[in-house]
């Protein structure tokens, strides 16, 4: 009989980002948590080629180097209709954004925009599974759990090339970096 091991591995790398600390959290397969702090966390962590790999996208993503992460992950045995809207809220391409609604949509589990944003609420892959691109039908930035909620939202849709005001995503209008190279 195989034994099951209960505490497998955690490896853990932390770095400064622009919107606070970003730390990655791995077993030995995939990232299993991408949290934001707003200061770094205490104690040490042991890393892995995964968590440096992690840093290293992120990283380029934060500098305007990189769209789309190529990182294996791991969702938390959640519900079906939960998994499911969050695998679709991973496809959501580097620049473009969702309502709730829509999500719920293209996920084909039809729930109502407010299970969808309650669903977002408790991403633990926040950026990989880009809940920041998710907003209301009327575009309006809504809910951001990390430090920083609704400006941290903001910035990373500023920074994804979306014009945001006062909260709001304007339709029709270049972001801030128009010139930055097709990357």
């Amino acid at each position: 009989m195989a034994e099951i091991e209960l505490n497998p591995p955690q490896f853990r790398q932390t770095c400064n980002t622009p919107i606070g600390w970003l730390t990655v959290v791995a077993n030995a397969e995939a990232l299993t948590e991408i949290t934001l702090l707003d200061r770094p966390p205490a104690g040490y962590a042991q890393s892995s080629a995964l968590t440096g790999e992690a840093i290293r996208q992120f990283d380029a993503y934060f500098r305007g180097y990189l769209k789309a992460f190529e990182l294996p992950f791991q969702l938390p045995a959640y519900s079906q209709p939960t998994q499911q809207v969050l695998a679709t809220c991973a496809s959501i391409p580097w620049g473009e954004v969702l309502s709730y609604g829509e999500l719920a949509d293209r996920s084909g589990t039809y729930l109502p925009p407010q299970s969808v944003g309650q669903v977002m609420a408790h991403n633990q892959l926040l950026i990989l599974v880009p809940c920041h691109r998710v907003i209301a039908a009327d575009g309006h930035l809504t809910g951001y759990s990390a430090p920083g909620g609704l400006d941290a939202k903001a910035w990373l849709l500023i920074h994804e090339g979306q014009s945001v005001v006062n909260h709001r995503i304007i339709q029709g209008q270049p972001g801030l970096f128009p010139d930055r190279p097709n990357l």
